[in-house]
């Protein structure tokens, strides 16, 4: 059973909450309905324009980047958020990539694990991700004190950038619609779970 109103919703896909006869919650993401139309309409007119600013001498004077170059590349990511079936491939590669466990200790002292995860893949086709259910909010929302937060954002930008330079993963859409925390403590210790979401937009250094 699928609930018909999204509990998220993207430029590119909305996120609707389903459930199984069993209870067990689940996610499927959909691609929104028309948005390919309405991108492939809209490709002429952009690199039209894009064509018309690189023509123009004032602009050239600024020595910026080709509007064109920017318009394709821009092109190329779209394309690539709407390739559900790229999107999954991504997840499901680095399902466990990304998922490691970090402890580490504030400035006042007290200790904080963060448990990195990606939900797991249950099916996709051309429109669709079912995943698994991850719930949460952005981390500036999770009510922790000033030096919680801080060191938390360290370990997250520090676990990114050791993917991205030690591993060549590199995840292109990093924003808090993209993340989802949880948080516990059991005494003293405080325990952050962090889902990272949206593959669409994802590459590899080599």
């Amino acid at each position: 059973d699928i609930n018909q109103i999204p509990i998220y919703a993207g430029s590119m896909a909305q996120v609707y909450l389903a459930q199984d006869s069993f209870g067990r919650k689940s996610a499927v993401r959909a691609i929104k309905p028309g948005i390919r139309s309405l991108f492939e309409k809209e490709k002429p007119v952009i690199a039209t324009l894009a064509a018309e600013l690189d023509k123009d001498i004032e602009i050239q004077s600024l020595q910026l980047p080709k509007f064109s170059t920017m318009a394709t590349a821009s092109e190329r990511s779209v394309e690539n958020e709407l390739d559900v079936a790229l999107t999954a491939r991504n997840q499901k590669q680095v399902q466990y990539a990304y998922a490691d466990e970090y402890t580490s200790t504030d400035r006042l002292g007290r200790s904080l694990t963060v448990r990195f995860k990606v939900p797991q893949v249950i099916g996709f086709d051309e429109n669709f991700i079912h995943q698994e259910y991850m719930q949460g909010k952005p981390v500036d929302s999770l009510g922790l004190n000033a030096p919680a937060k801080m060191e938390l954002k360290k370990m997250i930008r520090s676990h990114f950038y050791s993917k991205a330079l030690l591993e060549g993963l590199v995840h292109g859409d990093l924003h808090n619609g993209n993340s989802l925390s949880s948080v516990s403590s059991k005494g003293s210790h405080l325990y952050v779970d962090f889902a990272i979401l949206d593959y669409g937009i994802f590459g590899r250094l080599d």
